[in-house]
């Protein structure tokens, strides 16, 4: 087994003590400096704490099909998420297919992801994974895909490239646009339900204070514009007088 750079337990097997320095804990490493052979010491405050490896693989159960299921906590994608402690004795959370693998065969380079190739999100077994670069990881995962989430096929005229340049399902998008549309509708109704029929208030006078009721009406044929006639006269009379 490869040992991780921040493995927080003595090297001596079976101790399980946090180390303190060159990889021993305060015990062992005091017997090394007094020239004593190292021997197990018996944990007088409890059972040996397990090594960080040992917390790990006790969460993991081997299917038919040989994929390493992790029984631990998982992300809301499916991914397994282990408790790992660094060398200051702090928590981190860990992808567990990543900690799988540093575990097993040795430090991911930089800049990798690691692709399941049994496609099973929740799978830690080292063989069924690989570091690839991260656009061959999503080209790997877009090339299973043959239809979206809503079933309808990736075919040419039913796919299009967004502006991050993921492939999207035409179909879907104009179901969307058209339930958007059904929605911003169906408010506007409801909003216009809510304030009622519009009433017009009729002016019972013109601008001038005439009453615009009775023979002083005048509606003028094929408007429905009303007219004051006093008023009409007057206009009449000052033409006239000009």
């Amino acid at each position: 087994m490869t040992a991780r750079k921040y493995d927080p337990v003595c090297s001596f097997p079976g101790c399980g003590r946090s180390h303190n320095a060159k990889g021993l804990c305060n015990i062992h490493g005091a017997m090394q400096r007094r020239g004593e052979p190292l021997r197990p010491v018996q944990n007088r405050t409890g059972p040996i704490p397990k090594s960080a490896s040992e917390r790990f693989w006790a969460k993991v159960a081997t299917d038919p099909s040989g994929c390493m299921i992790w029984n631990g906590g998982k992300t809301l994608g499916g991914y397994g998420m282990f408790a790992a402690v660094t060398a200051h004795s702090a928590t981190v959370q860990e992808m567990a297919h990543r900690w799988s693998y540093e575990d097993r065969v040795g430090p991911i380079p930089e800049g990798l992801d690691i692709d399941h190739l049994c496609r099973v999100r929740a799978c830690v077994n080292p063989d069924h994974l690989e570091p690839v670069t991260r656009a061959e990881n999503i080209r790997r995962a877009a090339a299973i895909k043959t239809s979206c989430p809503a079933g309808h096929s990736y075919t040419e005229d039913n796919t299009y490239r967004n502006q991050k340049g993921h492939r999207k399902c035409r179909t879907c998008s104009v179901e969307r646009d058209a339930l958007r549309k059904d929605e911003k509708n169906a408010k506007r109704r409801a909003k216009r339900a809510a304030r009622g029929p519009k009433i017009r208030v009729l002016n019972q006078s013109c601008g001038k204070g005439h009453p615009l009721s009775g023979d002083n009406l005048y509606i003028a044929p094929g408007s429905t514009r009303r007219n004051c006639r006093e008023c009409r006269k007057q206009n009449h009379a000052n033409r006239k007088a000009a």
